[in-house]
């Protein structure tokens, strides 16, 4: 039988989403042209910035840190579609491991379970009853 969290997790999957990419509408909100913001980020041009905001890469962790930094922006915010992607995955992984514990009852079990929740209720943005 699935838990009621296995089958949150197994929802959670199904989302994916074509979520936009906004890093190159807040460098135009604040005047920067790639340059500079890949500059600011440690770059030696703006190429890394160009080919994120084409989606021809992915932002690297320190682009999405830096972009953190200069805007004020939460990484998930800025790039939804990384962020969807990685918790879809995430997910689906998380409920393997829910269904790998089975009916264990140890509290190590107990404790990997309510992580489990909380990461369910941290992707529908709402607890679980």
């Amino acid at each position: 039988m699935m838990s009621s969290t296995s089958r949150s997790l197994m929802l959670l999957t199904t989302h994916l989403m074509n979520h936009p990419n906004y890093l190159a509408a807040h460098r135009k909100n604040w005047a920067l042209n790639k340059e500079e913001l890949g500059l600011l980020m440690g770059y030696r041009s703006g190429t890394p910035i160009y080919r994120c905001e084409i989606a021809l890469a992915e932002p690297t962790l320190k682009l999405a840190l830096g972009c953190e930094v200069v805007f004020g922006i939460q990484a998930r915010h800025l790039f939804p579609a990384v962020y969807a992607r990685a918790e879809d995955a995430i997910m689906e992984r998380a409920a393997a491991l829910d269904a790998r514990l089975g009916d264990e009852q140890d509290a190590v079990a107990v404790r990997k379970r309510e992580l489990l929740r909380l990461m369910v209720e941290r992707a529908q943005g709402q607890p679980l009853v």
